[in-house]
């Protein structure tokens, strides 16, 4: 429990005071933001931090997963890593002041900010048992906290290996030599893994279908039918087009210089009144569209449709569609700003907010692609790290002037590795509104940006 737990660091705050009556409301305020129940949240600690000056507690817990979360991606361990516990508190740092009453300050995780490990080596701020003190107590509550030890630990992430001992983590494995991706996915390496880019109507390793019928394509009243790498719009009466979008009563007999719409050997005539007729279609009525397109059927498990026997004795010709796939349900997204997957597309921001995401883990290869359309001359577009420039951190900011040998407007890209800043940029006009893509590749000290 205690390689699974995380200190905070409480502002203006006694230990008396804590106990009584804060103690309940902290413990509420973290389950609601790790999440879990609140029985699972586990403070075995509660000290006053002598290294300071001021009224600073420290206050160390950690948190036991849910039973459902336990060996899912290949996670065993019942409790919440220090990472998660970290990376919860720090992005809700608000939420948990407001729910506890309480101020929590930054955390003091100095110990891996030097970066003691080797190579490839992750370094992870741990607790271990220090000793058991004397009872500590307020009004309405007796404790006996145990003060634990801040230290580290040094950890092989996955990916990385030893070119002589595998715990020297000085190489990395290219993970994308079995191509994993499935179904003409391409393999993107990054630091101890890699990202599969799935071609339409798959996700994850490129072999989970995606149902296409998600984002509701079709127009006018319009069911759509999923199939293999797509979907059918079943238009209704008056309605043609991929998606429905086309009224037959305005309609002509030819699209956009491209030809007929009508399908299936059917000849397109102009109505008098207006629109146009697909007349002398092979198929049956009932299962085609005014187009002469053919609708889907769905079938319950343990049935089939049948059809009249085939006659042809010396020529035969079958066409066949079959469709399959998933659905992403409870997507907690607008539909319109995400993809099947409940992926997101796109945001706008007002002014003075942010997007937030889980911190970035890789510290010698990185890969970051985004697309952004704006009418800003300046802006931050992206920043990871901490909320100064005294730790490692990286940053993409739009700048108005500076850019590139012409010094105009254009990106600049900035990190630190714990020391000086380091930046390069690239003159570009990107406030013109148009969607722009950035492509920035970052391994070991190498910086390379590409705009379009």
């Amino acid at each position: 429990m205690l390689l699974n737990s995380i200190t905070v660091r409480l502002n203006d705050m006694s230990t008396e005071r804590f106990l009584s009556p804060l103690l309940g409301f902290f413990i509420d305020g973290l389950a609601a933001i790790v999440p879990c129940p609140k029985e699972n949240i586990y403070v075995f600690c509660v000290q006053d931090d002598t290294d300071v000056h001021g009224s600073i507690l420290n206050v160390s817990f950690s948190a036991r997963r849910p039973e459902a979360e336990v060996g899912v991606g290949g996670d065993a361990s019942p409790y919440y890593s220090p990472l998660h516990l970290r990376e919860r508190v720090y992005l809700n740092r608000a939420t948990l002041a407001r729910l506890a009453t309480v101020q929590v300050l930054p955390f003091d995780d100095n110990v891996c900010v030097h970066e003691p490990c080797l190579n490839y080596e992750e370094c992870l701020t741990v607790l271990k048992f220090g000793n058991a003190s004397g009872f500590v107590h307020s009004d309405t509550v007796l404790f006996r906290p145990i003060y634990p030890v801040t230290t580290f630990t040094c950890q092989c992430p996955h990916g990385i290996t030893g070119s002589h001992d595998h715990y020297m983590c000085d190489t990395e494995v290219d993970l994308c030599y079995s191509s994993p991706c499935a179904n003409g996915g391409s393999c993107l390496r990054r630091e101890g893994g890699y990202t599969c880019v799935c071609a339409a109507g798959f996700t994850g390793c490129c072999k989970k279908k995606v149902d296409l019928c998600y984002s509701s394509p079709c127009a006018n009243g319009g069911p759509c039918l999923r199939r293999e790498g797509g979907y059918t719009c079943v238009c209704a009466s008056g309605f043609t087009g991929t998606n429905c979008e086309t009224v037959l009563t305005n309609a002509t007999c030819s699209l956009n210089g491209e030809g007929t719409y009508c399908r299936g050997g059917a000849q397109c005539v102009a109505r008098a009144e207006g629109g146009v007729l697909c007349q002398g279609c092979s198929l049956e009525p009932e299962y085609t569209t005014p187009a002469c397109e053919l609708k889907a059927r769905s079938f319950p498990p343990h049935s089939a449709l049948t059809f009249g026997g085939l006659k042809m004795r010396h020529r035969l010709s079958l066409s066949l569609r079959a469709s399959s796939g998933v659905l992403c349900k409870g997507c907690s997204l607008e539909p319109e700003y995400t993809t099947p997957a409940c992926e997101l597309k796109a945001r706008s921001f007002p002014p003075h907010s942010a997007l937030t995401f889980n911190g970035l883990k890789m510290r010698h290869r990185l890969s970051l692609r985004l697309r952004f359309a704006t009418q800003q001359s300046s802006g931050l577009l992206l920043y990871n790290g901490r909320y100064n420039e005294r730790h490692d951190y990286i940053a993409l900011e739009l700048i108005s002037s500076g850019a590139g040998r012409g010094g105009g407007a254009g990106l600049r890209f900035s990190f630190s590795l714990g020391g000086a800043s380091t930046s390069v940029t690239v003159e570009a006009d990107v406030a013109s509104g148009e969607w722009h893509t950035v492509h920035v590749d970052y391994f070991n000290r190498v910086r390379i940006l590409y705009s379009n």
